[in-house]
C-alpha cells in the first residue's frame, strides 16, 4: 500500500506532465498560425505573405529608389534577404526567418520583415523610421 506522500508526489508529476503537454499542444496549434510575412518598406505594408501556402519558392524587388533595394526570397515556410544595396548587409547575414522569433531589419534601406499570425498576433506595427 503507498503512503499519501507517495500519492501526492505521483499526482504532482503527472499534473506537471499533463501540463507540459497542453503548453507544447497549444504552442504548436498557436505557431501554425504565425506563418504569415509582413514586409514593410518606409514604414509602409507592402507585402503580406501567408508563407504555410507558398508552394514554389520565388523572389521579389523591393526599393528601387535611388538604387536602394533587397531581393526577398520566399521558400515554403520561409523568407530571407538574398542580396542587398546597403553597405553591412546585416538583412542579407540575418538569413532564414520561419517564425515570430527575429524580424529581418534593413535600416539603410528602412526594410523590415517580420512573421506574425493572420491576425497581426506577434506583428506589432512600426512606430517610427529612422532617416
Amino acid at each position: 500500500m503507498k503512503s499519501k506522500k507517495d500519492l501526492i508526489c505521483a499526482g504532482a508529476i503527472a499534473g506537471v506532465v499533463l501540463l507540459s503537454a497542453a503548453f507544447l499542444i497549444g504552442r504548436h496549434i498557436i505557431a501554425k498560425d504565425q506563418h504569415i510575412a509582413y514586409v514593410y518598406s518606409h514604414g509602409q505594408l507592402v507585402e503580406t505573405i501567408d508563407l504555410d501556402k507558398v508552394e514554389q519558392p520565388y523572389y521579389f524587388m523591393v526599393g528601387e529608389s535611388e538604387g536602394d533595394y533587397n531581393i526577398v526570397s520566399v521558400k515554403p515556410g520561409s523568407i530571407e534577404v538574398k542580396h542587398a544595396t546597403c553597405p553591412d548587409q546585416i538583412c542579407v547575414k540575418t538569413g532564414t526567418i520561419t517564425n515570430a522569433d527575429r524580424p529581418i531589419v534593413c535600416l539603410p534601406n528602412e526594410l523590415v520583415i517580420k512573421i506574425g499570425g493572420a491576425d497581426g498576433a506577434g506583428d506589432s506595427q512600426i512606430d517610427a523610421v529612422a532617416q
